[in-house]
């Protein structure tokens, strides 16, 4: 995350770790480490995104209310609503760490939940989303982050990136380790 005219964003790193901590399955061991591992202002920019991401993904009350259940915090399944989003604004300055974890969790579930039924419903031939490309793909990461363009990309780029590099690398690497190893025994 950087820092912009005094407030934080998520930079594309951010975004592509969203969308891999989701991709099949939502991994909360991985967002819960994530949200450890950064300070208060950032949480609160992770947590709005994932609001407004869930939102944008047409999350439903029915999904909000599974994400609650997963999440194990049935009782605050209304924080999320998008009716409500300026007074969380309010509620994350006064709540306690506890509190703001627990919205922080439904809120990562509700956005897994309804990014899955988007991500299945696509395919290649009708899907303009670059967060939908094979973000599992390292390569595939790497051509979003040589693109200065990358917003524009779909699935469809995803044919483009040179696969076949990948393997000479790999091919390197492993002669590289061969090298090294055998120089140790």
């Amino acid at each position: 995350m950087q820092k912009h005219n005094g407030h934080c964003y998520l930079e594309l790193n951010d975004l592509v770790r969203m969308n891999q901590l989701i991709r099949g399955t939502v991994d909360i061991q991985g967002f819960e480490h994530w949200y450890r591992s950064i300070n208060d202002e950032q949480r609160h920019e992770l947590l709005f995104n994932l609001i407004e991401f869930a939102h944008q993904a047409g999350v439903t009350d029915e999904e909000i209310n599974k994400a609650a259940a997963l999440a194990h915090v049935e009782q605050i399944a209304d924080k999320i609503d998008k009716g409500k989003a300026r007074d969380l604004h309010e509620w994350w300055k006064v709540c306690s760490e506890q509190e703001r974890f627990d919205v922080f969790r439904l809120a990562v579930f509700a956005f897994g939940i309804a990014e899955e039924r988007i991500f299945s419903r696509e395919t290649r031939d009708c899907c303009n989303h670059w967060w939908h490309r094979d973000l599992l793909n390292p390569l595939v990461v790497l051509s979003l982050h040589n693109d200065p363009s990358y917003y524009q990309t779909s699935m469809k780029d995803d044919d483009k990136v040179p696969f076949r590099i990948f393997g000479q690398w790999w091919h390197q690497i492993a002669s590289t380790y061969r090298k090294v190893t055998s120089q140790v025994r």
